[in-house]
């Protein structure tokens, strides 16, 4: 059991399923690795508040500059974590060099997948971006303001 600093005793059985599935990545993130080492993550951020997927993913880089053996290869289907890891690119805490972004790109006409790079600039720009990935928010702006017109 854990103390918030209300000094309320909280289970962490009783703060959502997204706290005790983050639970064991946060830990492995601080653990050493004696040799290196490749953490393979799916949806790390799944069952999290949107507002934590982008501090998943610093603590990720920051995993990765305190420890050189590490290394993560992380599946995500979270906005926020990657525009954190370009922000971090940026911002010169971490170098483009060291963090790659792919795409599986799915031809539905012949049922293959192809992975494409998406190649980072020390600016956090992507050199390309695949077409309806992320842009849900815009469309539902656009969607909000259509009605809010009248049609």
């Amino acid at each position: 059991m854990g103390r918030e600093a209300t000094g309320t005793f909280v289970n962490i059985k009783d703060v959502g399923q997204g706290m005790s599935q983050a639970l064991p990545i946060v830990t492995r993130a601080f653990l050493p690795a004696s040799k290196e080492t490749l953490i393979i993550l799916e949806q790390p951020e799944l069952h999290l508040h949107p507002a934590a997927h982008g501090e998943l993913g610093e603590l990720f880089v920051r995993s990765v500059l305190e420890d050189s053996n590490k290394k993560y290869l992380i599946e995500t289907h979270s906005q926020n974590l990657l525009m954190r890891i370009r922000s971090l690119v940026a911002s010169g805490e971490i170098d483009s060099d060291n963090v790659k972004f792919y795409f599986v790109d799915f031809d539905e006409n012949d049922n293959t997948s192809e992975l494409k790079k998406i190649d980072i600039d020390n600016k956090g720009n992507v050199s390309f971006w695949p077409d309806g990935i992320f842009n849900e928010s815009f469309n539902e702006a656009k969607r909000l303001a259509s009605a809010q017109k009248g049609g």
